[in-house]
C-alpha cells in the first residue's frame, strides 16, 4: 500500500497558502487510504468467514470444527485467515498514523487563523465555495449561490478532518453585503483527491 504520510523533519513550515493546501491534501489522502484499508480488511475477513460457514459440520452436526475442514481447503483457509488479520492490523495502524498526523497539524492551525486570505477556484465543477447569509426572519443562516471565482477575507476556522476553511468576508464586502456572514471553502475534491482551490496569504 502506497504511503502518503507526511515525513517528520527539521524544516520549519512556511505557513503560506501552498503549505496549507498541501496539509489538507495530505490529510484527505491519508483518510482515504485509511478508509480503503479498513474496507479491504473487512471484505477479506467476511470472505474468509463465508468460506468457513459454507463448510458442512460433520463432527457433531451442529457447528463447524477443525476436523470438518477438508484437507484440500485447510492451507488456503489458514493463508486467507492470516491475510485478513494482517490487513485488519494494518488498517488499525494506518488509522492511528492518520490520527497522530492530524493532532500534529492541529498545532499549525493558530498560525493561519485571523490572516487575510485570497482564495481562487481551480475546480469550478466541484463548487468548493459556499456563501452563508443571515436570515433575520428565521434567525438562521441560509446558503447562497456564489458566481465569483475568487473571494477575499480573513480565516476564522480550519478543519483538516472536515476539509473546510471558514472565511469571514473582507470589510469592504461586509459593508456592501452586510447579511453575508461567512464562506465555507472546501479545499480538496474528495473524488479526484486534487486541490479544488488555491490560497494566497
Amino acid at each position: 500500500m502506497k504511503n502518503h504520510f507526511l515525513t517528520t523533519n527539521n524544516v520549519k513550515p512556511s505557513f503560506d497558502g501552498e503549505t496549507l493546501v498541501s496539509e489538507f491534501l495530505s490529510v484527505i489522502t491519508n483518510l482515504t487510504t485509511a478508509k480503503t484499508a479498513i474496507e479491504i480488511a473487512q471484505q477479506s475477513e467476511s470472505a474468509t468467514l463465508r468460506s468457513i460457514a459454507a463448510i458442512q459440520p460433520r463432527t457433531n452436526e451442529m457447528y463447524v470444527t477443525p476436523g470438518d475442514v477438508p484437507a484440500v481447503s485447510q492451507e488456503s483457509l489458514v493463508r486467507d485467515s492470516l491475510d485478513a488479520h494482517l490487513q485488519k492490523v494494518q488498517a488499525e495502524q494506518i488509522d492511528a498514523l492518520v490520527q497522530t498526523q492530524n493532532k500534529r497539524l492541529q498545532q499549525d492551525i493558530p498560525k493561519y487563523l485571523k490572516r487575510k486570505v485570497t482564495i481562487g477556484v481551480i475546480d469550478a465543477s466541484f463548487q468548493p465555495i459556499e456563501s452563508y447569509w443571515f436570515n433575520s426572519r428565521t434567525g438562521q443562516y441560509d446558503q447562497g449561490t456564489l458566481k465569483a471565482s475568487t473571494i477575499g477575507g480573513v480565516i476564522s476556522e480550519i478543519s483538516f478532518l472536515k476539509n473546510v476553511i471558514v472565511v469571514k468576508p473582507s470589510l469592504g464586502s461586509r459593508i456592501l453585503l452586510p447579511k453575508r456572514k461567512f464562506f465555507m471553502v472546501y479545499v480538496i475534491n474528495p473524488q479526484t483527491l486534487l486541490p479544488a482551490i488555491k490560497i494566497s496569504l
